[in-house]
């Protein structure tokens, strides 16, 4: 697993490295506690597969949102509303996984259909210390984001 300390606006250079990897039947795996960046990560990830997409809304209310990309159709799913697992059934996800390239938002709600093989990407809030020399200071946010493209447990 590879751990990055990163600034918000290196999140994309993270996704530029994941981008390489993104398969379809391996999805991307976003973790991390609610305001981290995980929306931000996938919108920026998307942007380096679809670089020609003009809008990328969030996929808070319809929970799968698809894109067409040289890898064929890329879903970006957020299943943060998602109670119980039963709610994912109707959605086709399972199969969707197997066939297509996705970026999956709170995939703990996945529960039985978590995949074998999946690309992991794990943010977490840090605060910049003394170290900072971008000049932002200790108000400035960073994030850090661990990678593990093994391909899952």
């Amino acid at each position: 697993m590879q751990s990055l300390c990163v600034h918000e606006c290196d999140i994309s250079r993270c996704a530029e490295h994941v981008a390489k990897a993104i398969r379809p039947g391996v999805p991307v795996l976003l973790f991390g506690p609610m305001g981290v960046g995980k929306s931000t990560f996938a919108r920026a990830l998307l942007r380096v597969l679809i670089p020609n997409v003009a809008h990328i809304p969030s996929p808070s209310f319809p929970i799968m949102i698809a894109y067409s990309g040289s890898q064929g159709t890329i879903w970006h799913v957020d299943l943060y509303r998602i109670e119980v697992f039963s709610d994912i059934a109707p959605l086709g996800l399972n199969e969707t996984i197997m066939a297509d390239c996705c970026i999956i938002e709170w995939p703990d709600r996945l529960g039985p259909w978590m995949p074998k093989q999946y690309i992991s990407v794990s943010l977490d809030f840090i605060r910049a210390n003394q170290q900072d020399d971008t000049g932002l200071g200790d108000q400035a946010l960073w994030r850090e984001i661990a990678i593990d493209m093994s391909g899952g447990a």
